[in-house]
Formats: structure tokens, sequence, C-alpha cells
């Protein structure tokens, strides 16, 4: 099969990650959910017939499905259903086409089970597909993170079209997942199973023999195990600045605007004299599509302080602050006015954004009366040659996000997939990160991989324009491989000042992500998982230039406005001071202890940079 892998850096809006310091961390209340999972399995008589190694279809799915089985992590829910598999293959009776059957339940430890329902799978009847999904969405129930991953060898025999299926139940939000997986079809089969994966917010793979259908379904299985999983208290915002919800320093959840004349309103509470209010937030687009997720920062009386507008691909993330040093209006001493909006055409209804605050206190001393042009230019520093990788896994919930120290790492990326890793840096150090596809034996696939240096407080920070870069390698085919290399400014308070959205995002120290992500490059993309290795170095000295905050002992507590609930009202926490390399770091927090993060791996265009008015 002919196609390509490119890597490529692209400028994309990235990712927030905030460190909240208010109660102690054994305070902190994980809401995170492990995602369940359904494989739902075709067993219709088709699945007797050879695939392109000489092996029987059936033969390959178990052998396949054993490999998938045998990597599921140990807290990870998982079920089994099948249909076609017990009536005889008469087209259009009842009872072929409700012929379905849940043969392990869902949950933990059941991997014996999974194993002894595999080698009972034989292939019999008819596919009534439809019917399959609609049942395996019972068995998931309709709360929290859920996925069916449909392995089929043909178009479904019975009504309704599971396409239309697919639809109908993608209506239950984006919660529920469906990957689908076509094992050696024509052309009129791939047709309607890229259209229940494209209908049901998935992806499709396609598979022709043993090989291909193991490495499709542990793409499958990755995919359907690292879904977008906002966190935060439920909030609602307006359409106008009246009643619009109060928020401090803390994180949210609310739908998305599916309106493009619609904002949504939310009043930023200060809780400190002087402080600088962060905001991110962050979304997953509908699949495959590119848009445009909008914030700024405004007064009561409708002047703009800062606005930020990206365009992304799979997860979306702005960030916008409360800072802005020339404009007279915007007054730290006062309430301002946080709006989102995004692009109804591709906003899915009850899609739902994370709002992260976090407000931090004034600072003195060091570079904080530093002219931003003045910071210092990114210059490559070679770096030693890689080691064998350790191999990672591929995590887009970003909270689970593995913490890494300078090293070589390997992961697995499935196709429109996201992996992060975090680092930590001080004031004064910087990434150099170098990624790279090893030579495979996937030939050329459709593929790009971008990779990003994501900040602490938003916005990709890479800079493609710093001096000395190594060379970068467009392409990766068989026998050779490509790299992309990426750095950033070394962290610097006065970084805040450049109005640059990848200079201001160094602007503050905290765990730094490096970002992968796989999107189809030129077509399509629906092969299996692609190995990536990670080069990670941190340069500079930790602790130079630090400023020293001012002690941040909050003013007033937050209080409720007219339009929010008790269950939506966050109170302002006491303030702690957490020591960095020996320099004071404060941030307050309002939800909870802990690390907050937020996403926005973006695809192939951004526009970043923060304006202010």
């Amino acid at each position: 099969m002919l196609a390509r892998t490119a890597l490529a850096a692209t400028a994309s809006c990235g990712l927030a990650t905030l460190t909240l310091f208010g109660a102690p961390p054994a305070a902190h209340a994980d809401t995170t959910t492990t995602p369940k999972v359904e494989i739902v399995l075709d067993a219709s008589g088709s699945m007797a017939e050879k695939a392109d190694d000489g092996h029987t279809k059936i033969s390959a799915a178990r052998t396949a499905l054993r490999h998938v089985v045998d990597g599921l992590p140990a807290n990870a829910p998982t079920g089994m259903r099948v249909y076609g598999a017990t009536q005889p293959g008469i087209k259009d009776t009842p009872a072929a086409c409700h012929d379905s059957q849940q043969v392990v339940p869902i949950g933990t430890g059941n991997k014996a089970e999974l194993r002894a329902a595999i080698g009972r799978y034989k292939p019999k009847g008819q596919t009534p597909t439809a019917y399959a999904l609609e049942k395996a969405a019972q068995d998931l129930g309709s709360n929290g993170p859920r996925s069916i991953i449909l392995v089929s060898d043909g178009e479904a025999t019975c009504h309704p079209d599971p396409c239309v299926t697919a639809k109908k139940l993608a209506k239950q939000g984006i919660d529920l997942h469906i990957d689908v997986v076509g094992l050696k079809v024509d052309d009129a089969a791939r047709k309607q199973l890229k259209c229940v994966a494209d209908s049901g917010n998935g992806t499709y793979f396609d598979a022709d023999d043993t090989s291909s259908l193991t490495s499709a379904l542990k793409a499958a299985q990755v995919a359907a195990q690292t879904p977008f999983d906002p966190q935060g208290t439920k909030v609602t915002g307006t359409r106008f600045l009246e009643g619009a919800p109060q928020l401090t320093a803390g994180s949210y959840v609310d739908a998305m605007p599916t309106d493009d004349k619609v904002k949504h309103f939310y009043r930023l509470h200060r809780t400190i004299p002087g402080s600088t209010m962060w905001v991110g937030i962050t979304t997953q687009m509908a699949h495959g599509n590119f848009s445009t997720l909008s914030a700024q920062v405004e007064t009561s009386d409708g002047m703009q302080c800062t606005w930020n507008n990206s365009v992304h691909h799979q997860l979306a993330s702005v960030i916008v602050t409360s800072y802005n040093p020339i404009q007279e209006g915007c007054s730290p001493a006062q309430d301002q006015y946080l709006t989102i909006s995004g692009e109804p055409d591709v906003v899915k209804k009850g899609q739902q954004m994370q709002i992260t605050v976090v407000e931090e206190p004034p600072a003195h001393g060091a570079h904080t009366g530093r002219d931003a042009s003045a910071a210092d230019t990114p210059d490559w520093t070679r770096m030693k040659p890689p080691t064998a990788p350790k191999s990672i896994p591929a995590v887009t919930s970003l909270r689970a996000a593995p913490k890494v120290t300078p090293g070589t790492y390997g992961l697995e990326l499935a196709p429109h997939s996201v992996a992060l890793v975090k680092v930590h840096l001080d004031w004064g150090q910087r990434l150099q990160v170098i990624g790279r596809v090893p030579p495979t034996d996937m030939g050329m696939i459709d593929t790009a991989i971008d990779v990003d240096l994501l900040s602490p407080i938003g916005g990709s920070v890479a800079d493609s324009l710093a001096p000395n870069l190594p060379d970068r390698n467009a392409f990766a085919t068989n026998g050779r491989s490509s790299q992309e290399p990426v750095t950033m400014h070394p962290v610097d308070y006065a970084n805040r000042n450049s109005g640059l959205a990848w200079v201001d995002g160094t602007a503050r120290p905290g765990d730094y992500y490096v970002a992968v992500s796989r999107r189809a490059a030129y077509d399509n993309d629906d092969q299996g998982v692609l190995p990536v290795h990670l080069q990670i170095a941190v340069v500079g000295t930790a602790g130079v230039g630090a400023p020293s905050y001012e002690k941040a002992t909050a003013t007033a507590k937050s209080t409720p406005s007219a339009s929010a609930s008790p269950s939506t009202a966050v109170a302002a926490a006491s303030p702690v001071t957490v020591a960095s390399s020996g320099h004071n770091w404060p941030l307050i927090g309002g939800v909870s202890a802990g690390v907050v993060v937020l996403a926005g791996v973006g695809a192939a265009a951004a526009n970043t940079a923060r304006r202010r008015h």
C-alpha cells in the first residue's frame, strides 16, 4: 500500500498546564474515569473466507484479539459481544437480524474469560451490525467515557443501516466513541464501515491479514483508552454579561457554544490585589475537522484586553490572560469578563469544554522590569547521541501524562491520536527535543506526525526560527527515518511582555509538555500504530532570573453570581507558597490540590499570537 509518513512541527495552540496549590494533596479527589470498552465481533459466515496471508479471517481475528487482550491494562474495563454467531445464515429473518450476544460482561481482571470467548468465536450467520451496536451501547451504559471497537468483514445484511444507528448513538454525547476495523472489505463495505466510525466520533482502520489486523486492533484499543476527559465544577455561561457565572481560581466544565453569533460569558473574580488571571479553555473537536476556538478577556464596558484565536485539529485549546501592560482600562483592580466562541459547523451539540483559571500574585525583582526583547534567543545546543528508547504509554489524558527526565523515550501512536509527556522546567531553563520516526515495515503511510512544545501557561512555545537547528527530514520510508528538532525560549518572567504567543508562554516555570500528534497528511490514514522516539534534553541553569512574589493574601472570598447555583460556585482557596529551586512560586487554586492540565494539539495551522488593543 502506497502512502507517506511526514514528520513536521506545526504552530498549534498548545497545552495549558496549570499548577493549582490550595488544599493539601490528600484532599485532592481524582475523578478521572477509566473508559469502558466493548469489543464487538462479526461472526457472520463470510469470516470463514481467507485473508491475504492465506489464513481464514476468523483465524486472523483470533490471533489479533489475543494480542490485544494480553496487552490490556489491568484497570481497563473491557467486555466482548459477538453477532451472527448462533443463527443460520437466512437473510432478513427476525432471528438472524437479532443474533447478538454479550459473551463477556464489561469488567476488569477478565483476560482469561476474554481469551476463552475468542476461542469459541466461530463464523455462522448474517451481519446484523446495527442491532449489535445498539446492544453494545446498552452494555456500556450512559455515563462516563465509553468506546465500542467494531470488527467486521462486510456490509450489514439486516436493517437498519448501521451508519444511521451510529449517528443516533453519537447523540448520547462525545463520551461515546465507535472505532471500526474493516477486515479485507470491498469498497461498498469500506464506505459503510467508515461512515459508522465517522458518525460515531471514532476512527476507521483497514486490515488485510493477521499482521495488519493485530496492528489495527491495537491502535483502536489505544484510541479507546485515551479519551478527552474534561474535569471540574459544572457551570453554564450566559449569552450576556448580566448574570454571567463567577469564576475564581479553579477548574470548570461547560458545553461549547454551537452558534457563531453566540458567545458564552463568565465573570473573572480576583481575590488578590493586582493579580494576573490566566485562563485556559480546551475541547475535543469533531473527528477529522479543522476548527476555530476563540476566547477573549474584556472589561464590563466591552473594552478588549487580550484575545486568542487558534485553528486546530483533534484537541483544541486556547489561553488568554487579564495581563495587558499597555491598556489603561484593563485594570488589575477590577473584575473582568471571559468570552468563548467556536465554529458552529464542527461543534457537536453537548460538546464539553474545560475552563481552568489560575490567579498569579504580583511579583518584583529579578527580570520583572526587563524588556521582553532582552530575553535570550534560543540557540540549539548539541545533544548527545540518543540512547535505546525507554518505552512509555501513549497518553492523551493530560493529568495522567508520564513525567520524564532528559533521555530517549519510545511510544506508539494510533491514527488521529495525541500523546504527551511532561518535563519540569525552572526559571532559566528550556527544552530541546528531537522527534524521530524510525525505519518501519509499514512502508509509506499517509500520516503526518506533529511535534510541539507546550507551556504551563498555554500555547505552543516551539520556536522554529531558533539558530542552528538540526536538519529536518520530511518523510520516513522503508529503511529510512525522519526527525524533527524543536526548542523554545528559556523560562523568563519578562517573556510575557513579548506579545508573541510562543514567547509569552515561557513566562513561568512548571511542567512543560512535549506533544506528539498523528493526523492524515493527504487522503487517508487507516493503518495501525506507528513508533515514535523522543530524545529530550533540558538546557540552562535552574533558578536564573527568578522573581519574588508578593505574599498572596486574599481580600475577598468568592460569591456566586445571581445565575450560579451552589453546585457551581467555587470558593477561593487559602494561598500556599511553594518553593521552586529555592524561589517562591505561589499560585492560588480554587478546586483541588495537585496538577490540572489542559491540552490542545493542533495539526496544519494555528493563529496563536495574542492580540492587545
